[in-house]
C-alpha cells in the first residue's frame, strides 16, 4: 500500500524528520501513529478477511508441533455456568431425595409416619402401634379413615371460623390386630357418633354456645398404652400456652378393664371432667382410698342394676309381644349358671373388670330371689 501519496501526512513532508528538533519528535510521535492508523483504516478498511490455500501436510507431518496439545481454557462466565448448572443439579437431586425417597423410607420404616419424614407431635410408638392424640391429622386404623378425616375437616373449619370454641378429648381402643376384628366396631361407633354431634353443635349460630373440637385419643390394643394417651391429654389440659386447644373434658373411657381405671385415674387427678360411656363395672372409676372418681360421669347402667334386673328376669320370666302380635318370652327358671371371662394382661395380671363381676353379681341376685346355681357348675370358679 503506497500511503505516501497522502503528501498532508506529517511524517511524509519532505525534510520534515530532519529538520525537527529531538525532543519535538517525541512529542509529535503520537500523533504521528494515531494519524497513519486512520488513514491505513480508511484505506483499508477497519476489518478484512485473507484467504490463503493451506497444502496438505506431508508425511508424519501430523504430529504435534513444540507447541504441545491445545489447552481447554475456562472463562470467567463459563466457569459461573457450570458452577450454576453443578449447584441446580445437586439442589435437583437433593430436592428429589427429600421429596420421594426420604418421606417413602421413613413411612416404611416407621408406621407412626404417615405424611412426610416425622412422627406427628402427640403421637407415640409402641412397637407396631402408634398411640396418643390427634385432631384428626393422623389416622389410627383403616377403618377410621373415613370418620377421622370428617373430625379433621370439622376441626380446620372450627379454627378457621374465629369464633370461640372448647375442646374435648374422645379416649377409646382405636386399634386391633385383626382388620376384620369386630371389636373396633363400638369405638368408632362411638366416634360417628361424636363426630356428627360436633357438625351438628357447630351449626349453631349463638355466640352463647362455643364451637366444639374434637380429639381422638388411642388406647392401644386392648387398652394396654391407655396410660399414654391419658397422660397426652393432662398435659395438653396444663399447656396454658394452647389456648382453646387445650382439652376441658374427655369422653369414651368405654370399656372395663383395668387400663381404663388407670386412665381414669390419670385425667382425674388432673381435674378434667369424663363423661364415660359403655363402661359399667361398678368400681372402673375407684381412685385410691375414694370409691369413685368426683370427675367421672358414667351414663351406662352398673353392673350391680344389670344383674339385678336381669336375675329377675330369668327367675320370674318375662313376656312380651313382637311386631307381628305374636307373644314372646323368656320363661322362668329355677336354677342358672354365669359363665365369665376371666383374661389377663401380657403379664398374667388382672385385666378384666366387667365379664367376673357381672356374672358373680347375676349368680347373688339370683340366689336372693330363691333361685339355685345349675349342679353342673359345681366346682366352677367363683
Amino acid at each position: 500500500v503506497d500511503s505516501t501519496r497522502n503528501e498532508a501526512m506529517p511524517e511524509f513532508i519532505e525534510g520534515g524528520e530532519e529538520n525537527e528538533e529531538e525532543e519535538e519528535k517525541q512529542a509529535l510521535e503520537p500523533v504521528r501513529t494515531w494519524t497513519r492508523r486512520r488513514y491505513l483504516a480508511g484505506v483499508l478498511g477497519v476489518e478484512r478477511v485473507i484467504t490463503r490455500h493451506v497444502a496438505p501436510l506431508a508425511e508424519g507431518g501430523g504430529e504435534l508441533t513444540r507447541r504441545g496439545a491445545p489447552e481447554w481454557v475456562l472463562s470467567g462466565p463459563v466457569l459461573a455456568g457450570l458452577w450454576t448448572g453443578g449447584v441446580a443439579g445437586a439442589t435437583s437431586v437433593l430436592m428429589l431425595f427429600g421429596l420421594v425417597f426420604l418421606p417413602s423410607l421413613a413411612q416404611a420404616s416407621n408406621p407412626c409416619v404417615q405424611d412426610g419424614v416425622w412422627q406427628p407431635q402427640g403421637i407415640t410408638r409402641k412397637g407396631d402401634q402408634c398411640v396418643g392424640v390427634t385432631d384428626g391429622g393422623f389416622v389410627f386404623h383403616e377403618r377410621l379413615t373415613e370418620v377421622t378425616e370428617l373430625v379433621h375437616e370439622q376441626n380446620e373449619e372450627v379454627e378457621a371460623s374465629g369464633q370461640p370454641y372448647v375442646t374435648i378429648a374422645h379416649l377409646a381402643e382405636f386399634d386391633v390386630a385383626d382388620p376384620d376384628d369386630p371389636s373396633l366396631s363400638g369405638s368408632q361407633g362411638e366416634l360417628l357418633g361424636l363426630a356428627y354431634q360436633q357438625g351438628q353443635h357447630n351449626r349453631i349460630k349463638d355466640s352463647r354456645y362455643p364451637r366444639i373440637k374434637l380429639l381422638i385419643a388411642n388406647a392401644g390394643r386392648n387398652w394396654e398404652h391407655s396410660l399414654v394417651a391419658a397422660k397426652e391429654i393432662v398435659d395438653r389440659a396444663e399447656n396454658e400456652r394452647l389456648g382453646m386447644d387445650r382439652p376441658i373434658a374427655a369422653v369414651g373411657f368405654g370399656h372395663s378393664v383395668v387400663p381404663n381405671s388407670d386412665a381414669i385415674k390419670e385425667v382425674g387427678d388432673a381435674s378434667i371432667t369424663m363423661v364415660g360411656t359403655t363402661a359399667t363395672f361398678d368400681d372402673v372409676a375407684q381412685s385410691g382410698a375414694r370409691e369413685h372418681s368426683e370427675f367421672y360421669f358414667p351414663v351406662s347402667p352398673a353392673n350391680t342394676r344389670i344383674a339385678e334386673q336381669s336375675a329377675h328376669w330369668a327367675r320370674y320370666g318375662v313376656s312380651w309381644r313382637d311386631a307381628d302380635g305374636a307373644e314372646r318370652g323368656l320363661a322362668a327358671h329355677g336354677t342358672a349358671v354365669a359363665i365369665a371371662s376371666g383374661e389377663t394382661d401380657a403379664e398374667g395380671g388382672k385385666h378384666e373388670q366387667y365379664g367376673p363381676h357381672l356374672a358373680r353379681e347375676f349368680i347373688g341376685a339370683f340366689e336372693d330371689r330363691g333361685g339355685r346355681v345349675w349342679e353342673g357348675a359345681e366346682g366352677l370358679g367363683r
